[in-house]
């Protein structure tokens, strides 16, 4: 049996393996890379998370534009960061934990702590540790200065995406008798003038395996192998491709590849990485979509405007319901305090989809800067995202916010179900009132007393918990403590200091402080507060606490107690001014250089200065908990007589309508000039759509998106076509149309096919069957020397590319194969309710179902084992092209795991179910199944060798024959499923 290897290493060319050759070459060089040796991800990457970062919190004093350069260290370049300053090397790529900048932004020392107005977000800090463990790839080649630029139009729009479509003829070849759709000519055009041949034709079992699995994601029944084989009519294979694209499984195939574009997923990622309890449903509309064929204008204009638009049908309006949750499908920080921040993160994501997904254009690369590469100022990105701030994505925006889930019932329907369900949200909002109450009493009593804590804290981290040399009744006796208090004390800081503990979790540290006397505590207030303060200042609270504290010398803890009650009244009073005004406070800014939102995330946020902890609703005060546990009991005696609820789908309406002002440098509280909603530039549309004043715009940006003359979207969704039937796009960054992505080589094919997508009224299978009928599509993929070596990567297609089955064909394969697969169509599979949190595949998502592997969750953060394994999209983002890796686990896997080692068991049951087909009978039946093609005589030769070996060599010579016999078929099976044949499609 053949071995489980990489025929062709050179083209597992995934992302991951990019970046780890970057890896060792930067780190072999110790140098960041230029634009020039980038590859477009890793430049977007740095432009859309490192690049704005920098600007914000480190240009002020580290750039051409500070006053006064600190450290002697400028980061507004490639050659000031390898220059360093003068500390020495602030980066050394590859190595993080070997980075001087990773340890002043992780704040592990005092006396280096950047930036020193406040520590940056752990999403912050983690870009900048995936940036260095990249290499510290960084397209910069001057200071990041302010230069002019004056954007000119014509000019930028001479690049060929820019371009209207070109009206191409197919060209003349030579060998005409080659051609079976134009596509040919333009394919063999490109091959003679080289003086290079095409492959010659692929078999027709082989061809037939390869378009059942391009076309269903499943391997081709025995029985229509036998059908096509038979069949010698000249139009047999165009009758294979209209009844495998008539198939439901073709929209199962195609509609996950459109599922991988916008990053679908069942969770939200992020922070709560809550269950997108009815996103199956934009899943399910997707597949139906592929398998009617809906064009592809139309289906666009209702995954961005489907609410705005006219519906002839109740049934219809709910469609386009559930199409606009394309908008709704990305990643979001639900439990993000800062509203306005996280909003506008929102309308970034839906432009980075839309953007990429939609014109292979990265838009959101505009959101601080004009983009760095591509003509689109940030005007236009503003333009934009007044389109899409105009647009509610969030609805509910409490602590956490949800995202907005529309009905799927008409308006009375919905009434109706608002009146009978009224009770249970009274109900509901009493039962929060009471958590409010209950919880104030208990953050006043924490405020109170917060002066213990900051002591304490301070007191026994220096004293007891940083050297163990001290004996604690020794402590305890030099400053008149019991040895059981200062033991509680103890106990409550190490608990604190557990990994993955939280900062509430030293709420138990101040109940150990309640056994103190005021005598005692005011013995070690004055000669600790200093040092408690200052090891409280890498928290914005702990500056603003330090500020009002400078200079304090108190002389009891009555004084103490006193001061803290000024500072907090001073914070209410700027907090009250601060919502009244409706805008930043002035004071709070300069403080703690964070508005009103930020100053209460920080002081009562998860892990603020008075959060409470997840278990404080066990220190409620007895008359407290007896009412709360009273209405909980009225709620749920209500919630039985609840009426059911109703249909909805995750999906966006019109919000507030307005234009948007410039966010300088992203930053939402800084603003600048307003401007028109709008769409790009550069890109030449006649006839352009104004916007409705009293909608979004979405409608119009839809209308502008498909315009026949738009260059970009048609071009796009071409390319991908070509790139999930062939391995590779006739453009080859089918996410970057932009200056620094790849120049197709066949630019007139791509512009033909564009326009027999357009001509053909968006016909996503028209194109697709121009495609398949192909001799480019159906050659083989023989060697040749000369082709070879004139055009090693196969950019001319002069050969088919073998390529590796995806994850879901993998597993689909092996469960079709054994005759396990359920085809049941749509419903969901994820047993969570809608907006459940923390959903975690390893313990709560089963996946142990026979469904077709589209129907399988998709769980942000924690995606199923074996779709990672097998290099499944990531959720998180736009994903048109996966990566092909092979590695050792995927041969593991093969070899060890259930979902193999089970197909191979029931596949030998399946084949010995017939007790008198023999062994040469039962093996071409196992090659059929498998390969899709009878076995050679040497194969049959050799599989009876093996099954004799094997039961010669089973480690009980006791078992009966009949058990040797089965176990050894299971063996034969086993090895099949393994072996390159059925992994890899020719």
């Amino acid at each position: 049996m053949s071995q489980f290897i990489c025929h062709h290493p050179w083209r597992c060319r995934s992302f991951a393996y990019i970046v780890a050759h970057l890896c060792l070459l930067l780190v072999a060089h110790g140098s960041p890379l230029t634009a020039e040796e980038l590859r477009p991800e890793v430049i977007q990457f740095f432009e859309k998370r490192i690049r704005p970062l920098l600007a914000e919190h480190c240009y002020e004093c580290h750039s051409a534009i500070s006053k006064s350069v600190k450290g002697g260290l400028l980061l507004d370049s490639r050659q000031a960061v390898l220059d360093g300053g003068d500390s020495g090397d602030v980066i050394v790529a590859g190595r993080p934990e070997q980075s001087l900048l990773m340890r002043a932004v992780l704040y592990e020392d005092l006396d280096l702590q950047m930036p020193p107005k406040g520590k940056l977000s752990a999403t912050q800090i983690g870009h900048l540790n995936t940036w260095i463990k990249m290499g510290a790839p960084d397209p910069r080649d001057v200071s990041t200065k302010p230069a002019s630029r004056a954007l000119d139009l014509e000019a930028a729009r001479q690049h060929w995406a820019f371009q209207p479509l070109a009206d191409t003829t197919p060209p003349t070849v030579k060998n005409s008798g080659w051609v079976q759709t134009e596509v040919d000519r333009f394919i063999l055009a490109s091959l003679e003038e080289k003086g290079l041949e095409p492959a010659p034709p692929v078999d027709k079992r082989t061809l037939l395996r390869r378009v059942t699995f391009d076309l269903t994601a499943l391997p081709p029944r025995p029985e229509d192998v036998a059908a096509f084989v038979a069949d010698t009519s000249p139009d047999a294979f165009g009758k294979v491709v209209d009844r495998l694209l008539a198939s439901t499984a073709y929209g199962e195939k195609w509609g996950r590849h459109w599922l991988d574009v916008v990053r679908y997923a069942d969770t939200s990622g992020k922070d709560e990485n809550a269950a997108f309890g009815n996103a199956y449903r934009y899943r399910d509309y997707t597949i139906t979509a592929f398998n009617t064929d809906k064009p592809y204008d139309r289906f666009l204009h209702e995954q961005i405007a489907g609410d705005l638009m006219e519906a002839e049908s109740e049934a219809q309006r709910y469609e386009q319901i559930i199409g606009a949750g394309f908008l709704q499908l990305g990643p979001k920080a639900i439990a993000e305090q800062d509203k306005p921040k996280m909003l506008m993160d929102i309308v970034d994501e839906q432009i980075e989809v839309v953007g990429q997904a939609l014109m292979g254009m990265t838009v959101a690369c505009a959101r601080c800067h004009d983009h760095k590469f591509d003509p689109i100022p940030t005007r236009d990105y503003y333009a934009l995202a007044g389109i899409f701030r105009s647009t509610r994505t969030i609805k509910e925006m409490s602590f956490v916010s949800w995202w907005l889930d529309t009905p799927l019932a008409d308006a009375a329907s919905v009434a109706k179900f608002k009146e009978l369900n009224k009770p249970i949200e009274e109900k509901g909002k009493e039962i929060d009132a009471a958590i409010a109450a209950a919880g104030k009493s208990l953050v006043a009593a924490w405020r109170q007393d917060l002066p213990r804590y900051l002591v304490m804290a301070t007191w026994l981290s220096e004293s007891v918990a940083g050297d163990d040399s001290q004996d604690v009744n020794h402590v305890a006796a030099r400053e008149a403590l019991s040895p059981l208090v200062l033991g509680r004390c103890v106990e409550a800081l190490q608990t604190s200091r557990r990994p993955g503990a939280k900062g509430s979790d030293v709420f138990a540290l101040w109940h150990g402080l309640t056994s103190l006397t005021s005598d005692q505590f005011g013995r070690l207030a004055a000669n600790r507060i200093a040092q408690a303060l200052h090891r409280h200042r890498d928290t914005d609270v702990g500056l603003l606490v330090a500020e009002w504290f400078e200079g304090f010398k108190p002389a009891s803890l009555a004084e103490v107690a006193r001061r803290y009650d000024e500072m907090f009244a001073h914070i209410d009073a700027l907090w009250e001014e601060a919502l009244r005004n409706k805008v930043p406070n002035v004071a709070v800014t300069a403080l703690s250089d964070v508005g009103p939102d930020a100053l209460r995330r920080l002081l009562y946020g998860p892990s603020g200065l008075f959060a409470l902890p997840q278990n404080a609703r066990r220190h409620y005060l007895p008359e407290s908990l007896a009412l709360l546990e009273e209405l909980e009991k009225e709620r749920d005696e209500l919630q039985t007589e609840a009426p059911t609820p109703l249909p909805a789908a995750i999906s966006v309406e019109d919000g507030d309508i307005a234009d948007l002002k410039i966010h300088v440098r992203g930053n939402h509280l800084n603003l600048g000039e307003s401007v028109p909603r709008g769409f790009l530039s550069v890109v030449p549309v006649t006839n352009m759509p104004q916007v409705n004043p009293k909608q979004s715009g979405r409608l119009e940006l839809a209308q502008w998106l498909t315009r026949p003359d738009h260059p970009l979207t048609s071009r796009v969704l071409v390319n991908r076509i070509w790139l999930w039937h062939f391995g590779s796009g006739l453009c080859r960054t089918p996410d970057n149309f932009g200056i620094r992505g790849d120049v197709p080589l066949h630019l007139p094919l791509l512009d033909w096919l564009s326009r027999q997508l357009i001509s053909s009224g968006w016909s996503v299978k028209r194109l697709q069957r121009l495609v398949l009928l192909s001799s480019t599509y159906q050659m083989s993929g023989r060697d040749n020397a000369a082709a070879t070596a004139a055009d090693p990567e196969n950019r001319l297609h002069w050969r088919f590319d073998q390529r590796r089955l995806a994850a879901e064909e993998i597993r689909d394969g092996l469960l079709s194969v054994s005759g396990q697969l359920d085809l049941s169509l749509g419903g969901s599979l994820l047993n969570h309710d809608n907006r459940a949190q923390h959903v975690d595949t390893k313990k709560t998502v089963a996946y142990g179902f026979n469904r077709r592997s589209v129907y399988l969750p998709i769980v942000r953060n924690a995606l199923y084992d074996v779709f990672q394994l097998f290099d499944h999209g990531n959720a998180h983002t736009v994903n048109g092209q996966r990566s092909h890796t092979t590695v050792a686990p995927q041969a593991l896997f093969f070899m060890n795991s259930e979902l193999v080692m089970d197909a191979a068991k029931l596949l030998a049951e399946d084949l010995l179910a017939d007790a008198e087909a023999g062994i040469e009978e039962r093996v071409v039946a196992l090659y059929m199944k498998a390969f899709g093609r009878p076995p050679t005589s040497v194969e049959v030769q050799l599989a009876q060798k093996y099954l004799q070996r094997f039961a010669d060599v089973i480690a009980e010579p006791e078992a009966a024959a009949n058990e040797r016999r089965v176990r050894s078929w299971e063996a034969l099976c086993h090895a099949v499923l393994v072996s390159n044949e059925f992994v890899f499609v020719e």
